[in-house]
Order: C-alpha cells, then sequence, then structure tokens
C-alpha cells in the first residue's frame, strides 16, 4: 500500500509538474494575446485619430473650395465690370471721334470761309 501510495503521489507530482508547464504556457499565451489586444487596441485608436484628422482636413478643404467659389464669382463680377466701362469708354472715344471730326469739318469750313472773304477784301482793297 505504501508502495501504491509512492506511485500514486509521484503520478500526482508528474501530473502537477505537467499541468504547471501547460498552465505556464496558458499564461505565456495569454500574456502574448494580451499584448496582441493592446497592440490591437493602440492600432484601432490612431485609425479613429486619422480618420478624425482626415475629417477636418476634408471640412477645411471643403470651406476653401467655398471661399475659392466666392472668389471666383467676385473677379467674375469685376470682369464684367471692367468690361462694360471698356466698353463705354469705347463708346466714349469713338463719340468725340465724332465730335472731332464734325468740329474739324466745321472748323475747315470757316477756314474756308475766312479765306474767301480775306481774298474778297483784299480785291476790294485793290480796286
Amino acid at each position: 500500500e505504501v508502495e501504491q501510495a509512492g506511485d500514486r503521489a509521484r503520478a500526482l507530482t508528474e501530473e502537477k509538474r505537467e499541468m504547471a508547464g501547460v498552465l505556464a504556457r496558458v499564461e505565456a499565451e495569454a500574456r502574448e494575446m494580451s499584448g496582441e489586444h493592446a497592440r490591437l487596441v493602440s492600432e484601432a485608436e490612431q485609425a479613429v485619430a486619422d480618420a478624425d484628422g482626415a475629417a477636418e482636413a476634408a471640412r477645411r478643404a471643403e470651406a476653401t473650395a467655398a471661399d475659392l467659389d466666392t472668389t471666383v464669382l467676385e473677379l467674375q463680377g469685376k470682369v464684367e465690370g471692367f468690361e462694360r466701362a471698356h466698353e463705354e469708354a469705347r463708346n466714349s472715344i469713338l463719340a468725340k471721334d465724332v465730335v472731332i471730326a464734325t468740329l474739324t469739318a466745321r472748323l475747315q469750313a470757316q477756314g474756308e470761309r475766312n479765306e474767301a472773304s480775306n481774298d474778297l477784301i483784299a480785291g476790294l482793297q485793290a480796286k
């Protein structure tokens, strides 16, 4: 009986050692899984932060695009105003050219009449 109890005690001790080895491997795997979990959580948090940053950058880009659209519309309005002013100036210049041509023709006619008068006066004085 003592031998059987000794054999049984040795078997239990061996089983206890095996269980301790299994427990050590399970604990090592649990630590490894815990580290992997922590790494995955960290990566997920970083991905969320990156997504938040990208969303903010997209909002800023949309605001900048809206500002640019407004600026383009303002510039288009200024260009149209410039084109109108240019057309008005061109028309004004053309109208002044007509007035100048008319005055020049009148001055020439007046000059011709003055010459005729001078010729007549000179002719009368010569008599």
